[in-house]
């Protein structure tokens, strides 16, 4: 089946629409990135004025390294709460059964998360093509966790196996979506190291909430689920 990218994109508006509540996680994940990029920022500030801050630099790379691994720890938990949301965003939703959901899929996510990484780095390292085949391939392994209950290596499979004939397609959705989020991304920098922070929030909370809704719809698409 082709993939309906613009069908994909406005469900993932509906979806956001009708649930709000996919909302709560996309929120934890904003105020991560927002604190990361206010730190970062420190970071960069710390390196170029070279004074008595410097002092504490290392220590400053160590920590943004630190709560960047935490992030994505957390990332990984909440885009499967997303995830979960949106595809049974025609269901009656429980906040609380989500969560329990996705912590009894956690290690597999995590897991399956390491290998997609572990691949796709090998991938760019390779060369930068087949970084960018193998991203679009194996992209789904996270949905079909969630959505089919599948196993590590099966997701991936599975992964593979729904973007075929579909490559261009998911590659064309991906970038629409890799555009906008930049685009907007770009507004933080217009502002004050603060003021940035806070506008990157309320980005990020609309960029993951939305990004994530449409790739499941895609997913579902691709999969031939209702």
């Amino acid at each position: 089946m082709k993939l309906k990218i613009l069908k994909a994109l406005e469900q993932g508006f509906n979806v956001m629409e009708k649930r709000p509540v996919i909302l709560i996680p996309a929120v934890i994940v904003a105020l991560l990135s927002a604190y990361i990029y206010y730190v970062a920022e420190m970071f960069v500030t710390s390196f170029l004025l070279v004074d008595e801050t410097f002092v504490g630099f290392s220590s400053l790379a160590s920590s943004i390294a630190l709560i960047f691994i935490i992030s994505e720890l957390i990332g990984i938990f909440l885009s499967g709460m997303i995830i979960k949301i949106a595809a049974d965003s025609k269901k009656r939703i429980s906040l609380g059964k989500t969560v329990k959901f996705v912590a009894g899929k956690y290690l597999r996510l995590l897991v399956a998360h390491i290998v997609f990484g572990a691949l796709i780095l090998i991938g760019y390292i390779a060369f930068i093509v087949p970084g960018i085949f193998l991203t679009i391939k194996l992209m789904f392994y996270q949905y079909s966790i969630i959505v089919d209950n599948k196993s590590v290596v099966d997701s991936l499979k599975k992964s593979w196996n729904v973007t075929k004939k579909n490559w261009w397609r998911v590659f064309a959705l991906m970038l629409i979506i890799s555009i906008i989020s930049a685009a907007l991304n770009q507004i933080a920098y217009l502002f004050s190291l603060k003021i940035g922070a806070v506008v990157l929030f309320f980005v990020t909370l609309f960029v993951t909430a939305w990004s994530i809704s449409s790739m499941t719809m895609a997913y579902m698409q691709l999969a031939k689920k209702k």
